[in-house]
Protein backbone atom coordinates (compact mmCIF):
# COMPACT_ATOMS: atom_id res chain seq x y z
CA UNK A 1 0.00 0.00 0.00
CA UNK A 2 1.15 3.81 -0.55
CA UNK A 3 2.05 6.08 2.40
CA UNK A 4 -0.17 9.21 3.45
CA UNK A 5 -0.43 11.36 6.12
CA UNK A 6 -1.54 10.17 9.25
CA UNK A 7 -3.07 13.15 10.94
CA UNK A 8 0.32 14.35 13.12
CA UNK A 9 0.46 9.86 13.72
CA UNK A 10 2.73 7.51 12.22
CA UNK A 11 2.54 6.95 8.25
CA UNK A 12 -0.94 5.63 6.64
CA UNK A 13 -0.87 3.03 4.34
CA UNK A 14 -3.47 3.10 1.75
CA UNK A 15 -5.15 -0.03 0.11
CA UNK A 16 -7.58 -2.02 -1.70
CA UNK A 17 -9.05 -4.81 -3.25
CA UNK A 18 -11.82 -5.85 -5.48
CA UNK A 19 -13.11 -9.17 -6.11
CA UNK A 20 -15.32 -9.87 -8.70
CA UNK A 21 -18.51 -11.91 -9.37
CA UNK A 22 -18.99 -14.84 -11.94
CA UNK A 23 -20.15 -14.15 -15.86
CA UNK A 24 -23.44 -14.35 -17.02
CA UNK A 25 -25.80 -15.16 -19.42
CA UNK A 26 -28.69 -12.57 -20.31
CA UNK A 27 -31.06 -12.14 -23.35
CA UNK A 28 -31.84 -8.92 -25.12
CA UNK A 29 -33.36 -6.81 -23.08
CA UNK A 30 -32.13 -7.81 -19.91
CA UNK A 31 -30.51 -6.05 -16.71
CA UNK A 32 -28.27 -8.30 -14.78
CA UNK A 33 -26.89 -7.26 -11.73
CA UNK A 34 -23.29 -7.77 -10.66
CA UNK A 35 -22.10 -7.14 -7.14
CA UNK A 36 -18.40 -6.68 -6.36
CA UNK A 37 -16.85 -6.85 -3.13
CA UNK A 38 -14.53 -3.90 -2.39
CA UNK A 39 -12.17 -4.13 0.58
CA UNK A 40 -9.97 -1.95 2.56
CA UNK A 41 -6.29 -3.14 3.07
CA UNK A 42 -4.72 0.13 4.39
CA UNK A 43 -4.43 0.84 7.81
CA UNK A 44 -6.93 3.56 7.95
CA UNK A 45 -10.26 4.56 7.12
CA UNK A 46 -10.99 5.55 3.63
CA UNK A 47 -12.92 6.34 0.50
CA UNK A 48 -13.12 4.77 -2.91
CA UNK A 49 -14.08 6.12 -6.32
CA UNK A 50 -16.43 3.46 -8.47
CA UNK A 51 -16.25 3.32 -11.97
CA UNK A 52 -17.65 0.58 -14.24
CA UNK A 53 -17.32 0.85 -18.01
CA UNK A 54 -18.80 -1.73 -20.46
CA UNK A 55 -16.68 -2.93 -23.45
CA UNK A 56 -19.52 -2.13 -26.15
CA UNK A 57 -21.19 1.11 -24.10
CA UNK A 58 -24.14 -0.81 -23.24
CA UNK A 59 -25.57 1.05 -20.16
CA UNK A 60 -24.03 0.59 -16.85
CA UNK A 61 -25.22 1.86 -13.51
CA UNK A 62 -23.50 1.73 -10.28
CA UNK A 63 -26.02 1.12 -7.54
CA UNK A 64 -26.24 3.73 -4.31
CA UNK A 65 -23.21 5.91 -6.03
CA UNK A 66 -20.17 6.60 -7.04
CA UNK A 67 -17.78 6.25 -3.89
CA UNK A 68 -17.97 4.03 -0.73
CA UNK A 69 -16.71 5.00 2.36
CA UNK A 70 -15.07 2.18 3.99
CA UNK A 71 -13.35 1.32 7.38
CA UNK A 72 -9.96 0.14 7.37
CA UNK A 73 -9.73 -3.97 7.06
CA UNK A 74 -13.87 -4.18 6.25
CA UNK A 75 -15.33 -5.00 3.30
CA UNK A 76 -18.98 -3.30 1.46
CA UNK A 77 -20.42 -4.89 -1.62
CA UNK A 78 -20.88 -2.16 -4.62
CA UNK A 79 -23.88 -3.34 -7.21
CA UNK A 80 -23.46 -2.99 -11.13
CA UNK A 81 -26.11 -2.97 -13.36
CA UNK A 82 -25.87 -3.37 -17.12
CA UNK A 83 -28.39 -3.50 -19.46
CA UNK A 84 -28.30 -5.83 -22.71
CA UNK A 85 -29.50 -3.69 -26.12
CA UNK A 86 -32.47 -5.27 -27.44
CA UNK A 87 -30.95 -5.68 -31.08
CA UNK A 88 -27.79 -7.52 -29.29
CA UNK A 89 -26.66 -10.97 -31.45
CA UNK A 90 -26.83 -14.30 -29.71
CA UNK A 91 -23.55 -15.28 -28.57
CA UNK A 92 -22.31 -11.36 -28.50
CA UNK A 93 -19.86 -11.45 -25.26
CA UNK A 94 -19.30 -7.93 -23.61
CA UNK A 95 -16.96 -7.13 -20.72
CA UNK A 96 -17.66 -5.30 -18.13
CA UNK A 97 -14.62 -3.15 -16.13
CA UNK A 98 -14.69 -2.24 -12.49
CA UNK A 99 -12.43 0.25 -10.88
CA UNK A 100 -11.86 1.29 -7.14
CA UNK A 101 -9.55 3.64 -6.62
CA UNK A 102 -8.55 5.39 -3.07
CA UNK A 103 -8.78 9.13 -2.83
CA UNK A 104 -6.41 9.07 0.52
CA UNK A 105 -3.63 7.57 -2.15
CA UNK A 106 -4.77 7.76 -6.14
CA UNK A 107 -1.99 5.38 -6.80
CA UNK A 108 -4.04 2.43 -4.83
CA UNK A 109 -6.54 0.97 -7.40
CA UNK A 110 -7.72 -1.66 -8.25
CA UNK A 111 -9.55 -3.48 -11.39
CA UNK A 112 -11.81 -6.50 -12.27
CA UNK A 113 -13.50 -7.32 -14.87
CA UNK A 114 -16.23 -9.25 -15.65
CA UNK A 115 -18.20 -11.17 -18.93
CA UNK A 116 -21.60 -11.06 -20.06
CA UNK A 117 -23.00 -13.35 -23.05
CA UNK A 118 -26.08 -13.13 -24.93
CA UNK A 119 -28.05 -15.96 -25.45
CA UNK A 120 -31.56 -15.26 -26.99
CA UNK A 121 -32.59 -19.11 -25.88
CA UNK A 122 -32.72 -17.57 -21.99
CA UNK A 123 -30.27 -16.15 -19.46
CA UNK A 124 -29.50 -16.44 -15.83
CA UNK A 125 -29.52 -12.28 -15.36
CA UNK A 126 -32.46 -10.72 -13.34
CA UNK A 127 -34.34 -7.24 -13.65
CA UNK A 128 -35.21 -4.87 -15.94
CA UNK A 129 -38.13 -5.13 -18.69
CA UNK A 130 -39.51 -8.28 -16.92
CA UNK A 131 -36.57 -10.38 -18.00
CA UNK A 132 -36.59 -12.92 -15.06
CA UNK A 133 -36.50 -10.84 -11.89
CA UNK A 134 -36.87 -13.89 -9.57
CA UNK A 135 -33.98 -15.78 -11.06
CA UNK A 136 -31.81 -12.31 -10.85
CA UNK A 137 -32.77 -12.50 -7.20
CA UNK A 138 -31.54 -16.02 -6.67
CA UNK A 139 -28.07 -15.51 -8.82
CA UNK A 140 -27.13 -12.30 -6.89
CA UNK A 141 -28.12 -14.24 -3.42
CA UNK A 142 -25.42 -17.37 -4.61
CA UNK A 143 -22.84 -14.64 -5.55
CA UNK A 144 -23.22 -13.00 -1.87
CA UNK A 145 -22.63 -16.40 -0.57
CA UNK A 146 -19.80 -17.19 -3.21
CA UNK A 147 -17.96 -13.66 -2.31
CA UNK A 148 -18.21 -14.18 1.39
CA UNK A 149 -16.60 -17.81 0.99
CA UNK A 150 -13.57 -15.88 -1.22
CA UNK A 151 -13.53 -13.50 1.46
CA UNK A 152 -12.66 -16.10 4.20
CA UNK A 153 -10.37 -17.68 1.99
CA UNK A 154 -8.59 -14.70 1.03
CA UNK A 155 -8.39 -14.16 5.13
CA UNK A 156 -6.17 -17.53 5.21
CA UNK A 157 -4.30 -17.37 1.94
CA UNK A 158 -4.23 -13.43 0.69
CA UNK A 159 -0.78 -12.92 1.91
CA UNK A 160 0.52 -15.68 -0.06
CA UNK A 161 -1.75 -14.87 -2.96
CA UNK A 162 -0.54 -11.18 -3.06
CA UNK A 163 3.43 -11.90 -2.44
CA UNK A 164 3.63 -14.73 -4.89
CA UNK A 165 1.38 -12.87 -7.43
CA UNK A 166 -0.96 -15.44 -8.19
CA UNK A 167 -4.42 -13.51 -7.92
CA UNK A 168 -3.62 -11.85 -10.68
CA UNK A 169 -2.26 -14.70 -12.66
CA UNK A 170 -5.11 -16.80 -11.84
CA UNK A 171 -8.21 -15.08 -11.21
CA UNK A 172 -10.41 -13.42 -8.07
CA UNK A 173 -11.51 -17.04 -6.81
CA UNK A 174 -7.96 -18.46 -6.21
CA UNK A 175 -8.13 -18.35 -2.41
CA UNK A 176 -11.41 -20.65 -3.04
CA UNK A 177 -10.39 -22.64 -5.17
CA UNK A 178 -7.41 -23.10 -2.98
CA UNK A 179 -8.95 -23.71 -0.12
CA UNK A 180 -11.43 -26.29 -1.63
CA UNK A 181 -8.14 -28.33 -2.74
CA UNK A 182 -7.05 -28.22 0.45
CA UNK A 183 -10.37 -29.57 2.06
CA UNK A 184 -10.28 -32.13 -0.72
CA UNK A 185 -6.52 -33.40 0.27
CA UNK A 186 -7.50 -33.34 3.90
CA UNK A 187 -10.77 -35.51 3.37
CA UNK A 188 -8.80 -37.89 0.86
CA UNK A 189 -6.12 -38.19 4.02
CA UNK A 190 -8.88 -38.96 6.61
CA UNK A 191 -10.51 -41.67 4.09
CA UNK A 192 -6.72 -43.00 4.01
CA UNK A 193 -6.50 -43.34 7.58
CA UNK A 194 -9.41 -44.57 8.46
CA UNK A 195 -9.01 -47.50 5.60
CA UNK A 196 -5.77 -48.13 7.04
CA UNK A 197 -7.21 -48.61 10.39
CA UNK A 198 -9.95 -50.76 9.13
CA UNK A 199 -7.70 -53.77 8.79
CA UNK A 200 -9.54 -56.95 9.59
CA UNK A 201 -6.84 -58.96 11.28
CA UNK A 202 -4.43 -58.04 14.82
CA UNK A 203 -0.82 -59.09 14.86
CA UNK A 204 1.03 -59.62 18.60
CA UNK A 205 4.34 -60.04 19.79
CA UNK A 206 4.96 -60.96 23.50
CA UNK A 207 8.02 -60.05 23.92
CA UNK A 208 9.70 -57.82 21.01
CA UNK A 209 12.97 -56.34 22.13
CA UNK A 210 15.70 -59.40 22.58
CA UNK A 211 18.69 -60.22 23.24
CA UNK A 212 20.81 -62.30 20.69
CA UNK A 213 24.84 -63.66 21.41
CA UNK A 214 26.93 -62.58 18.00
CA UNK A 215 26.18 -64.99 15.36
CA UNK A 216 24.01 -67.06 17.23
CA UNK A 217 19.66 -67.00 16.72
CA UNK A 218 17.02 -65.41 18.95
CA UNK A 219 13.25 -66.04 18.46
CA UNK A 220 9.85 -64.01 18.16
CA UNK A 221 6.74 -65.08 18.14
CA UNK A 222 4.05 -63.46 16.34
CA UNK A 223 0.69 -63.98 16.54
CA UNK A 224 -2.31 -63.33 14.27
CA UNK A 225 -5.67 -62.98 14.78
CA UNK A 226 -9.39 -62.20 13.40
CA UNK A 227 -13.02 -61.56 14.37
CA UNK A 228 -13.79 -61.84 10.98
CA UNK A 229 -13.33 -64.53 7.75
CA UNK A 230 -15.62 -67.24 6.88
CA UNK A 231 -14.15 -71.10 6.30
CA UNK A 232 -11.10 -70.06 4.81
CA UNK A 233 -9.97 -67.49 7.58
CA UNK A 234 -8.95 -64.21 6.07
CA UNK A 235 -5.21 -64.73 4.16
CA UNK A 236 -2.09 -62.53 4.50
CA UNK A 237 1.19 -62.13 3.50
CA UNK A 238 4.09 -61.79 5.70
CA UNK A 239 7.51 -59.79 4.91
CA UNK A 240 10.46 -59.24 7.34
CA UNK A 241 11.90 -55.73 6.19
CA UNK A 242 14.47 -53.44 7.43
CA UNK A 243 17.25 -56.46 7.72
CA UNK A 244 20.74 -54.74 8.25
CA UNK A 245 23.41 -56.37 6.32
CA UNK A 246 25.52 -58.95 7.54
CA UNK A 247 22.47 -60.29 9.89
CA UNK A 248 20.02 -62.48 8.97
CA UNK A 249 15.85 -62.75 9.70
CA UNK A 250 13.80 -65.56 8.55
CA UNK A 251 10.16 -66.03 8.68
CA UNK A 252 9.12 -69.38 9.02
CA UNK A 253 5.56 -68.71 6.87
CA UNK A 254 5.06 -65.99 4.30
CA UNK A 255 1.39 -66.89 3.56
CA UNK A 256 -0.93 -67.56 6.35
CA UNK A 257 -4.99 -68.17 6.72
CA UNK A 258 -6.27 -66.36 9.78
CA UNK A 259 -9.47 -67.81 11.05
CA UNK A 260 -12.15 -66.39 14.44
CA UNK A 261 -11.07 -68.53 17.22
CA UNK A 262 -8.06 -70.40 15.78
CA UNK A 263 -4.90 -67.92 15.78
CA UNK A 264 -2.13 -68.08 13.62
CA UNK A 265 1.56 -68.84 15.23
CA UNK A 266 4.69 -67.30 12.75
CA UNK A 267 7.86 -67.08 14.02
CA UNK A 268 10.73 -64.57 13.32
CA UNK A 269 14.56 -65.91 13.53
CA UNK A 270 17.15 -63.25 14.38
CA UNK A 271 20.68 -63.52 14.27
CA UNK A 272 23.46 -60.96 14.21
CA UNK A 273 26.61 -61.70 12.13
CA UNK A 274 29.63 -62.99 14.88
CA UNK A 275 31.42 -60.10 14.52
CA UNK A 276 28.91 -57.49 15.46
CA UNK A 277 29.63 -54.83 18.01
CA UNK A 278 28.61 -54.98 21.31
CA UNK A 279 25.39 -53.19 22.17
CA UNK A 280 24.57 -53.29 18.33
CA UNK A 281 20.52 -52.86 17.49
CA UNK A 282 18.54 -54.12 14.67
CA UNK A 283 14.90 -53.08 14.30
CA UNK A 284 13.85 -55.56 11.99
CA UNK A 285 10.03 -54.95 11.40
CA UNK A 286 7.27 -57.85 10.38
CA UNK A 287 4.70 -56.48 7.69
CA UNK A 288 1.53 -58.27 7.72
CA UNK A 289 -0.49 -57.29 4.51
CA UNK A 290 -4.45 -58.62 3.96
CA UNK A 291 -4.51 -60.33 0.33
CA UNK A 292 -6.39 -61.47 -2.48
CA UNK A 293 -6.40 -65.12 -3.67
CA UNK A 294 -7.43 -66.55 -6.78
CA UNK A 295 -6.61 -69.88 -7.97
CA UNK A 296 -3.17 -69.89 -5.55
CA UNK A 297 -2.40 -66.27 -6.94
CA UNK A 298 -2.09 -64.18 -3.64
CA UNK A 299 -2.26 -60.40 -4.16
CA UNK A 300 -1.55 -57.54 -1.68
CA UNK A 301 -3.89 -54.93 -0.52
CA UNK A 302 -3.08 -51.97 0.90
CA UNK A 303 -4.66 -52.46 4.20
CA UNK A 304 -1.40 -53.96 6.54
CA UNK A 305 -0.45 -54.23 10.39
CA UNK A 306 2.98 -53.95 11.37
CA UNK A 307 5.47 -55.16 14.28
CA UNK A 308 8.68 -53.97 14.99
CA UNK A 309 11.35 -55.91 17.01
CA UNK A 310 14.56 -54.67 18.54
CA UNK A 311 17.28 -57.72 18.83
CA UNK A 312 20.69 -56.32 20.51
CA UNK A 313 23.84 -58.24 19.85
CA UNK A 314 25.96 -59.18 22.83
CA UNK A 315 29.03 -60.76 23.57
CA UNK A 316 28.67 -63.98 25.33
CA UNK A 317 30.13 -63.71 28.58
CA UNK A 318 32.00 -67.05 29.46
CA UNK A 319 30.67 -69.11 32.23
CA UNK A 320 33.53 -70.63 34.03
CA UNK A 321 33.49 -72.13 37.62
CA UNK A 322 35.67 -74.47 39.80
CA UNK A 323 33.81 -77.87 39.87
CA UNK A 324 36.47 -80.00 41.97
CA UNK A 325 39.46 -79.82 43.89
CA UNK A 326 41.28 -82.49 44.97
CA UNK A 327 44.33 -83.44 47.39
CA UNK A 328 46.94 -86.41 47.36
CA UNK A 329 47.16 -86.79 50.34
CA UNK A 330 43.95 -85.37 51.71
CA UNK A 331 45.41 -85.14 54.94
CA UNK A 332 48.84 -83.49 55.02
CA UNK A 333 50.96 -83.15 58.43
CA UNK A 334 54.21 -80.06 58.44
CA UNK A 335 57.05 -80.85 55.53
CA UNK A 336 54.96 -83.44 53.78
CA UNK A 337 54.32 -82.68 49.87
CA UNK A 338 50.65 -82.61 48.65
CA UNK A 339 49.83 -82.72 44.65
CA UNK A 340 46.48 -80.47 44.42
CA UNK A 341 44.39 -81.22 41.17
CA UNK A 342 42.02 -78.52 40.59
CA UNK A 343 39.12 -78.84 37.18
CA UNK A 344 38.27 -75.97 35.96
CA UNK A 345 34.67 -75.92 33.72
CA UNK A 346 33.59 -73.75 30.98
CA UNK A 347 29.87 -74.01 30.48
CA UNK A 348 29.30 -71.75 27.81
CA UNK A 349 29.06 -72.20 24.19
CA UNK A 350 32.18 -69.52 24.19
CA UNK A 351 35.88 -70.24 24.70
CA UNK A 352 37.13 -68.87 27.98
CA UNK A 353 40.88 -66.68 27.27
CA UNK A 354 42.64 -65.38 29.57
CA UNK A 355 41.05 -67.17 32.90
CA UNK A 356 43.99 -66.68 35.74
CA UNK A 357 43.63 -69.56 38.26
CA UNK A 358 45.17 -68.93 41.77
CA UNK A 359 46.38 -71.70 44.24
CA UNK A 360 46.48 -70.04 48.36
CA UNK A 361 47.61 -72.03 51.14
CA UNK A 362 46.93 -70.31 54.21
CA UNK A 363 46.26 -67.19 52.31
CA UNK A 364 49.42 -67.76 51.14
CA UNK A 365 49.82 -67.99 46.80
CA UNK A 366 51.86 -70.99 45.52
CA UNK A 367 51.01 -70.88 42.61
CA UNK A 368 48.99 -68.63 39.66
CA UNK A 369 48.65 -69.11 35.83
CA UNK A 370 46.52 -68.27 32.84
CA UNK A 371 44.72 -70.74 30.69
CA UNK A 372 42.32 -70.62 28.02
CA UNK A 373 39.44 -73.16 28.35
CA UNK A 374 37.72 -74.58 25.43
CA UNK A 375 33.44 -74.29 25.50
CA UNK A 376 32.04 -76.61 26.80
CA UNK A 377 34.64 -78.48 27.99
CA UNK A 378 36.65 -78.78 31.15
CA UNK A 379 40.44 -79.09 31.85
CA UNK A 380 42.80 -79.92 34.46
CA UNK A 381 45.72 -77.60 36.82
CA UNK A 382 47.85 -79.75 39.16
CA UNK A 383 50.45 -78.11 41.57
CA UNK A 384 52.46 -79.29 44.06
CA UNK A 385 53.48 -77.91 47.40
CA UNK A 386 55.02 -78.51 51.09
CA UNK A 387 53.17 -78.33 53.70
CA UNK A 388 54.52 -75.22 56.78
CA UNK A 389 52.01 -76.75 59.25
CA UNK A 390 49.78 -80.18 60.60
CA UNK A 391 46.64 -77.50 59.84
CA UNK A 392 46.40 -76.27 56.02
CA UNK A 393 43.61 -74.13 54.66
CA UNK A 394 43.91 -74.53 50.98
CA UNK A 395 41.58 -71.80 48.76
CA UNK A 396 41.54 -71.15 44.61
CA UNK A 397 40.30 -68.37 43.02
CA UNK A 398 39.34 -67.68 39.52
CA UNK A 399 40.11 -64.30 37.91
Amino acid sequence: GGEGDGGGGGAVEYGVDVTAPSGKTAKPGDTVTYTFIVKNTGTANDTYTLTAKSQNNWNAQIVGGASVAISNGSSKNADVKITVPSSAANGLTDVLTFNATSTGNSTKTKEVTVTTTVSTSGGNGGGGNGGGGANGNETNESAGVLNKLNEFAKGIFGPVLESAGLEEALGPYTALILLILLLLLLLILLLIILAARNVPFKMECADEAKDAKRGKETQYQITLTTKKGGKKGIPVLLEAIGVPDGWNANLDQTKVFVKRKDPQTVFLTVAPPADALDGTVAEISVIGRLAKVKKDEWKQKNKKRKITTRTKAVVPVPLIEIANVANVPQEAKKGDRVLTIIEIANQDEAEAQGVRCSLYVNDRIVHSEIASIPASSKMEIKKSWIADSDDNEIRVALE
